[in-house]
């Protein structure tokens, strides 16, 4: 090859600082921080994820299970209004709900504000108050000092509580609403992948190599909800269904309050049914396998 040659050549193919990364030079889409966990997820699914907790306990996620459960967050988050832009703000140890959490907000295009633990409330709450944040992601044991703060960031309506009970929240009558970000400790690992008033829709993390590429969908019973289908390892329904190389999910239905008196058997009829929606929208549209127990085989039925 000729200097000529070499030189036109190299002009073809550069790419000068003005350019986009977008442009299809290196790939057709930004590198924001959904990408990376996405191709972690994809080319290294097994590949895990370690954490030490405060009480010595290993925790191990795999960077596909990572991914699922971030997606949950970014669902819910969805849910109270969060949006590309929005501040989220978090007050919580690195734990594993934690990095989570961070994925599930970063991913979506909203920014995470950690707050630092040790921090005096006057010092963190003006933090709070300055970053606009309007939903704060607490670790349980750090809830009495989330409480010393409210009163500086009036903007927070929403508080979600990871590594711990909603319940510790020591305060009555608040403005604010108390919840925890993730569904109820099962034997099995989950993310909440929809929610609505009616109903959170849970999809497990596969534990096979391939999967059945029709998903199965538990509609369990409105007064025993799910985790009576998956209360230990050796007594799971659902871990049993997974290890078989089913995609499965469940349907976990909320508490009603006296609000609610109005919800009947056609308010979780037409929820199954956009839960199937959900599911098929997840899984490609493929067909769905609906499967009933209890009181709610009465309302798959239907």
């Amino acid at each position: 090859m000729t200097t000529q040659e070499f030189n036109a050549l190299a002009d073809a193919v550069a790419v000068t600082v003005e350019d986009p990364a977008v442009d299809g030079s290196m790939q057709p889409y930004a590198l924001t921080l959904d990408k990376f966990l996405t191709h972690a997820a994809r080319w290294h699914p097994e590949a895990e994820v370690i954490t030490a907790g405060s009480d010595g306990a290993i925790r191990r996620l795999a960077y596909a299970g990572l991914r699922q459960r971030a997606l949950g967050v970014s669902s819910i988050l969805a849910d109270l209004g969060v949006r590309k832009g929005s501040r989220v703000a978090t007050l919580a140890w690195n734990t594993q709900a934690h990095l989570e959490a961070w994925y599930g907000i970063m991913g979506m295009g909203a920014t995470c504000h950690t707050l630092n633990p040790r921090l005096t409330a006057a010092q963190t709450g003006a933090m709070l108050r300055q970053s606009g944040a309007r939903v704060l992601i607490v670790s349980g044991d750090l809830l009495p000092l989330a409480a010393e703060f409210r009163d500086h960031a009036p903007a927070v309506t929403e508080v979600l509580v990871i590594d711990g009970d909603a319940a510790d929240w020591p305060a009555h009558g608040e403005r604010v609403t108390i919840s925890n970000l993730n569904p109820a400790a099962t034997a099995t690992e989950g993310a909440v992948v929809f929610r609505t008033e009616v109903f959170e829709l849970i999809q497990y993390s596969p534990r096979t190599a391939t999967v059945d590429s029709q998903p199965v969908l538990l509609c369990p019973p409105q007064i025993n909800k799910y985790y009576v289908l998956d209360l230990s390892p050796e007594k799971s329904f659902i871990r049993h269904a997974l290890e078989s190389g089913q995609q499965v999910f469940a349907i976990s239905w909320r508490n009603p309050t006296a609000a609610k008196r109005d919800w009947d058997l056609a308010t979780y009829v037409r929820s199954t049914a956009r839960a199937i929606e959900v599911v098929r929208e997840i899984t490609d549209e493929q067909p769905v396998k609906l499967l009933g127990a209890c009181a709610g085989g009465l309302t798959a039925a239907v």
